[in-house]
């Protein structure tokens, strides 16, 4: 899965409360009503249903083999209904004589309309989620029953979501979708919810006729419409946890691909065929790259995709049927902001890593979220250079160690399935076992513990063992250290010289003073001890060494000395996951910034580069300064990673030279969206009256985001847009409709009185952020009519705390 966003539902209750609250507030009670009562009145209508416990493991006496769901989606009225047929082996093992019952989930929505085993009627219990099913006989022990449960869901908190294209809504979609994990199935329908017992699954599903369905597996074929409905069949052949069972129901264009051994299927929207491409070009490069990685082909025969609106996710790996949020679904101008690779990778991960091979209990999430996420950033650097890898590394590193500092940390396992551990921390240290152990010991590593594993469940030390066994190594140390363990070491480098030679110490330090707390640390040094110049070529000759670092001092060899032209790069590439301390020289970071192979080691030194300036040399140091602005200059022109060139814009406009601006402006002009951004925060080092002449193009930009960013800036600046340029704004929704957010804070900020109808439409059919900025942009304007009133009535009916506070910050400026 992909991190959880929030997901924002409308409720039933809401959807018909909204109008009773419009007639309340047009009325003149209106005026003598505060915004805190407007707040109260529309959270109150929020419903909000208690967390259900499942255990992950629990006392069994079946084994669920196959389940059946058969249903039929009433949309309008936010109901389902039908029943679902469990079948189960006896396990045997009960005391003599006592009365057999099987048990399953079912959350308070969900109303039992009669259970049967076998085709005969059964008695039952259904109390504190529990529905206990009595059996009139004793079976025996491997003995089959079918267990025939008919049930109505109405309303259901979670598990299936219900989203209507809402009069007003701008990109609003009829349809319905299913989500399970981690025990959200039982909230709709009566299963034993747990990971645990994997089973084939069969899926019918009755719906709207001009829907397309899609579920798990083998499609068997759809009926014609009847009664203004059609029934969709799938099945599942090859067992997977209960939790990935998928059922996603609306208006969709199916596209259909192959790679060799796999059908694939891109279920997007529509009026959007131009993003199919895109977006899903390449699944099947993607899955031919983890067949050969991971030694093992894809193994189900076919995988879909589909795109739901306002998904609570970016992704979920249901088996054969990933549904992705549709913010992914991109076009070419979409795509140079958001690049749906990484997501995309990360769920075709997961049909090894979570779906072939299962957690038996939810402690061990990192399995699954922790290889999807590390072998998802591999793809990105195989696909577009080592440098996307590294900084995707370095992101989740420093994330890390940020966390560790704030110490909001977590164990990888056994912990709280914090998303950033188990995701991103989960990752880096993946790729520090890589580097412990070697490139080819853990691809074996991953492949015997899927062959070992495949269509069963495992525990944390299952992965031990694989590692352990392919590499011939006891790692015990490390899963204690990394995996079991949280918080990072701290290590500290000295440089020392003697007469002609300068040699390298560093130690570790426990990271909160603790003696016991020293991490078991082999790690690579990277010393540059020689540097020749001819003409413009510079040849840096390189010593590795690879070390263990402990709490006493560890020496490198002297090396011969020539003045700023020794450096040291300790773990290399995020291989440790650990905090440096660099005791060094600016020339130092200086030579590590330009020459270090890694994009990581290289932004890590430059910031420190930014620090050491800003420490150094004061506004009257302008030899220095200057110095500083010609090598960053130089330096911008080669290097090739944007995020590097985002951090080098900060240290030459620090520098406040002539050359500076010729920096920045490099920066507006550079090929990469991000880098372009990044020079906005620059605006301020050419002067007053300079930003539209400077930045103007950027209005333009080929990325929404640039766009966006630019608008901002200009407002920032107190740079007015032109008549002709809010014109054109007030057309561009954007990449996640950035454009059109930063356009409704420009009309607020000019008082822009003739959008006043696009703020209307924007405050009520936008997303959070758009209908916020527009809330607030509309209390500005000073404009009050009816329909700026309904617009600030379906802002304080809204679910979104943030809708909420701007429409009663609306309320409050319209009712002064």
């Amino acid at each position: 899965m992909h991190p959880f966003i929030q997901p924002h539902r409308f409720s039933m209750l809401v959807r018909h409360l909204r109008y009773l609250v419009l007639l309340f507030l047009s009325s003149p009670l209106f005026t003598a009503c505060s915004s805190s009562s407007s707040t109260n009145g529309g959270r109150g209508v929020r419903i909000y249903h208690p967390e259900a416990h499942i255990p992950s493991e629990r006392p069994q006496k079946f084994d669920q083999e196959h389940l059946f769901l058969d249903i039929e989606l009433d949309h309008p009225d936010t109901v389902v209904r039908g029943h679902v047929e469990h079948r189960l082996r006896y396990l045997g093992g009960g005391r003599p004589g006592a009365p057999v019952t099987a048990e399953f989930d079912a959350g308070p929505a969900v109303s039992i309309d009669g259970i049967t085993i076998n085709g005969d009627s059964a008695r039952f219990t259904f109390s504190d989620r529990i529905i206990s099913v009595a059996f009139p006989d004793i079976p025996q022990k491997d003995d089959l029953s079918t267990v025939r449960i008919s049930f109505t869901s109405r309303n259901p908190p979670k598990g299936v979501y219900f989203r209507y294209d809402e009069e007003g809504e701008i990109e609003g979609r009829d349809l319905v979708y299913t989500q399970g994990e981690p025990t959200e199935h039982h909230e709709w329908f009566p299963l034993a919810d747990f990971p645990s017992d994997l089973m084939t699954t069969e899926t019918r599903v009755r719906a709207r006729d001009d829907w397309s369905v899609l579920s798990n597996g083998s499609f068997l074929g759809v009926t014609e419409p009847q009664g203004g409905k059609r029934t969709w069949h799938y099945r599942m052949e090859k067992p997977h946890a209960p939790y990935l069972i998928a059922v996603v129901a609306g208006d969709y264009l199916i596209t259909k691909d192959t790679t060799p051994g796999v059908s694939l299927e891109y279920w997007s929207y529509p009026d959007m065929p131009e993003r199919v491409t895109p977006t899903f070009h390449q699944t099947g490069d993607m899955i031919q790259y983890f067949d050969s990685l991971l030694g093992i082909p894809y193994p189900w025969g076919i995988y879909r995709q589909v795109m739901v609106h306002e998904y609570a996710a970016g992704g979920m790996e249901n088996t054969t049927a990933t549904v992705l949020n549709d913010y992914l679904l991109v076009d070419s101008a979409i795509r140079l902001d958001i690049d749906p690779t990484n997501t995309v990778s990360h769920e075709v991960v997961h049909h090894w890593f979570g779906d072939l091979v299962t957690l038996r209990d939810w402690p061990h999430l990192w399995v699954h979220e922790s290889f999807a996420t590390y072998l998802a950033a591999r793809y990105v650097g195989s696909r577009y250079g080592q440098d996307k890898f590294d900084e995707r590394i370095g992101r989740y590193h420093w994330t890390a160690l940020r966390l560790d500092n704030e110490k909001k940390g977590d164990p990888i396992a056994l912990g709280d399935n914090q998303i950033d551990m188990i995701y991103g921390r989960g990752a880096a240290v993946l790729h520090m076992l890589n580097h412990v152990i070697g490139d080819d010991a853990f691809t074996e590593g991953m492949r015997l513990f899927l062959r070992r594993h495949s269509h069963s469940v495992v525990v944390s030390s299952d992965v031990q063992k694989a590692f352990e066994e392919a590499s011939g190594r006891d790692l015990q140390w490390f899963f204690d250290q990394w995996i079991y363990g949280k918080d990072h070491p701290v290590v500290e480098i000295d440089r020392e010289t003697k007469g002609d030679s300068v040699r390298y110490r560093i130690k570790q330090e426990p990271r909160w003073g603790n003696d016991t707390e020293i991490f078991r640390l082999p790690m690579e040094l990277v010393m540059v001890y020689k540097r020749t110049i001819g003409g413009d070529d510079q040849d840096f000759a390189v010593r590795r060494d690879t070390v263990e670092i402990g709490k006493k001092w560890h020496y490198t060899d002297w090396l011969p000395n020539r003045p700023t032209q020794q450096f040291i790069t300790v773990a290399p590439g995020a291989s440790v996951l650990l905090e440096k301390r660099y005791n060094e020289s600016i020339e130092d970071s200086w030579d590590r910034m330009h020459v270090a192979a890694s994009s990581f080691d290289r932004l890590e030194a430059a910031y420190r580069v930014f620090w050491q300036v800003a420490n150094t040399f004061g506004p009257s140091a302008t030899d220095q300064l200057a110095s500083v602005a010609q090598g960053i200059a130089l330096r911008f022109a080669e290097e090739p990673s944007p995020a590097v060139r985002a951090r080098l814009i900060a240290i030459g406009a620090y520098a406040r030279m002539s050359m500076s601006l010729d920096i920045v402006r490099m920066a507006i002009e550079d090929p990469d969206p991000e880098v372009r951004e990044a020079a906005l925060e620059y605006a301020g080092i050419f002067g007053e009256g300079t930003l539209r002449r400077e930045y103007g193009a950027l209005l333009e930009d080929p990325s929404y985001a640039v766009q966006a960013s630019t608008i901002y800036t200009f407002i920032r600046e107190k740079e007015e847009l032109s008549d002709r340029e809010l014109q054109r704004f007030s057309q561009v929704l954007g990449s996640q409709q950035r454009v059109a957010t930063a356009y409704a804070r420009a009309v607020g900020a000019q008082k822009a009185t003739r959008h006043l109808d696009r703020m209307i439409e924007y405050a009520i059919g936008g997303g959070r952020w758009l209908r916020r900025e527009s809330l607030q942009a509309l209390g500005k304007l000073g404009v009050v009519n009816d329909r700026v009133t309904e617009a600030i009535v379906r802002g304080v009916t809204s679910e979104e705390e943030i809708v909420i506070k701007a429409a009663e910050e609306a309320a409050t400026r319209l009712q002064n």
